[in-house]
């Protein structure tokens, strides 16, 4: 079990997050780069993270990895030196919550239901020239 050292600076043995998803990446780095906060709450450990986007602290229920550069970069045909550049590659993830990852690019506040109704792909740049 490797040993971890959290914001404040105290040292903790935990297991690295298993599997190779986005969330699983996301966590592990945060590890690695003492990115997160431990607590106990009620006599139970528990692990937080911060979400890049809206800064709050949530716990690995609520993560998900982000791109931060548009998927549709990757399977834009115009753009064919970027073709896979961005598919699994770590550097493009972002640790962020559930509603950021699925809310808008206008991620500086918190997010209500009506400000990230529509897909975030959606409102990337379109194709020029009706394709």
């Amino acid at each position: 079990m490797p040993e971890y050292r959290d914001v404040d600076g105290r040292s903790w043995n935990i297991d690295d997050w298993p599997g190779h998803s986005y969330k699983a990446m996301v966590i592990n780095r945060a590890y690695r780069q003492s990115l997160f906060a431990v607590e106990d709450i009620r006599g139970q450990r528990q692990i937080f993270f911060r979400c890049e986007w809206c800064q709050r602290w949530i716990t690995s229920a609520g993560i998900q990895g982000d791109h931060t550069a548009p998927q549709r970069l990757e399977q834009d045909a115009v753009q064919g030196l970027t073709a896979g550049l961005f598919s699994d590659s770590l550097y493009n993830l972002t640790l962020s919550c559930q509603e950021c990852n699925g809310g808008t690019r206008k991620k500086a506040a918190r997010q209500s239901r009506s400000s990230f109704k529509r897909d975030r792909e959606a409102q990337d740049p379109q194709p020029v020239g009706g394709q």
